[in-house]
C-alpha cells in the first residue's frame, strides 16, 4: 500500500488558509492591535491629538470669530497633522479604527476635553469623535483655552451691561411719572417737579410707548427746554464768582481795595443777571406749559 506525502505547497496552503481563518474570525480592532506595534500606535496617538486640536481650533473660529492667535493656530495644526498622516497611510488601519482599537483612557498623556465644553464650540460627541488633547509635563494642554475664557469673560461682561441696563430701567420706573396717568393740564404740573433731563428723557420715553399724546410730548419738551436754560443760567453764575476770584491784586492799598469793590460790584451784578435770567426761564417755562 502506498502512502501519500504531502507536498510543500500544499502544506503552505494549508497554513495559509488557517491563517486567514483566523483572521476573519478577528474583529478590526484586534487586527488593528496584532498588526500596529507600540511605536506605530505612537504615532497613531500624535497624529490624533494633532487632527483634534485642528478640529477644535477651527470649531472656537466658526464660534467665538476668527483672532491672530486662532488663525495662527490653525494654521500650525494643518501643517503638522499633515505629516502625521503621512507616516499613518504607512501602517495598517486609519485613524477612525485607531480610535476604536485604542480608547483614550488607555493612552498615557492624552485627555478627553470634557463633553460640555466640546458643546460650546459646537462639538457633540453624540455625533462627533470626542477631542483628545495631550498632557505636556503633567499639565493638560488645551489648544483652545484662551478662546474659551476669552468666551466666557464676554459672556460675564454681557451679563454685566445687561444686568446694569434693566437696574437702570428699573430705577426709571422708580423715579419716573407715568404720562398716561394725567390729563394734559395735570401733566403740565407734574413736570414743574421734575428737576433733571435724564428723568425727561424717561418721561417721553414712557409717553412714546404709551398714549403717544401731541401736546403732551410738546409739553416734556417745553419742559426739558426750561430745565436747560436753569442749568444755562447757573453755570453763568458759576463763571462768574470764578472770573470774581482770578482779578489780579495790585500792590498798592489802595488798589487792593478798589479791586475788591470792584469784583465785589461785578459779583453782585453778575448774580442779579443770572438770577434774573433764571427767574424770567422759569415763567417761560412756566407760561409754556400752561400755554398748551
Amino acid at each position: 500500500m502506498q502512502i501519500a506525502t504531502p507536498t510543500f505547497e500544499k502544506v503552505a496552503q494549508s497554513e495559509n488558509n488557517s491563517d486567514s481563518e483566523a483572521e476573519t474570525k478577528m474583529t478590526l480592532e484586534e487586527q488593528f492591535n496584532s498588526k500596529v506595534d507600540e511605536t506605530g500606535k505612537v504615532t497613531y496617538g500624535k497624529y490624533a491629538v494633532q487632527v483634534d486640536a485642528y478640529r477644535a481650533t477651527k470649531a472656537a473660529i466658526d464660534t467665538f470669530g476668527e483672532t491672530a492667535e486662532l488663525k495662527a493656530a490653525l494654521k500650525f495644526w494643518k501643517s503638522e497633522k499633515a505629516d502625521s498622516s503621512k507616516e499613518c497611510k504607512k501602517l495598517f488601519g486609519n485613524l477612525p479604527l485607531y480610535r476604536k482599537a485604542v480608547p483614550a483612557a488607555s493612552v498615557p498623556d492624552v485627555w478627553v476635553l470634557p463633553s460640555e465644553e466640546a458643546k460650546t464650540i459646537g462639538i457633540d460627541y453624540s455625533i462627533e469623535d470626542e477631542l483628545r488633547f495631550p498632557v505636556i509635563d503633567g499639565t493638560k494642554f488645551n489648544p483652545i483655552e484662551s478662546a474659551l475664557n476669552a468666551n466666557q469673560q464676554n459672556v460675564e461682561q454681557q451679563n454685566v451691561e445687561q444686568n446694569t441696563e434693566q437696574q437702570n430701567v428699573e430705577q426709571h420706573d422708580e423715579i419716573s411719572l407715568n404720562p398716561s396717568d394725567f390729563t394734559i393740564d395735570e401733566l403740565k404740573t407734574e413736570l414743574l417737579s421734575i428737576d433733571t433731563i435724564d428723568e425727561l428723557i424717561a418721561v417721553e420715553d414712557r409717553e412714546i410707548a404709551g398714549k403717544n399724546r401731541k401736546y403732551a410730548l410738546k409739553a416734556i419738551a417745553a419742559a426739558a427746554d426750561g430745565l436747560r436754560a436753569e442749568q444755562e443760567m447757573l453755570r453763568i453764575d458759576e463763571t462768574a464768582d470764578e472770573t470774581a476770584d482770578e482779578e489780579p491784586v495790585e500792590d498798592s492799598e489802595q488798589a487792593v481795595e478798589d479791586g475788591e469793590k470792584a469784583g465785589e460790584q461785578s459779583v453782585e451784578a453778575a448774580k442779579i443777571e443770572a438770577l434774573n435770567a433764571a427767574v424770567g426761564a422759569i415763567e417761560n417755562l412756566t407760561k409754556a406749559i400752561q400755554s398748551f
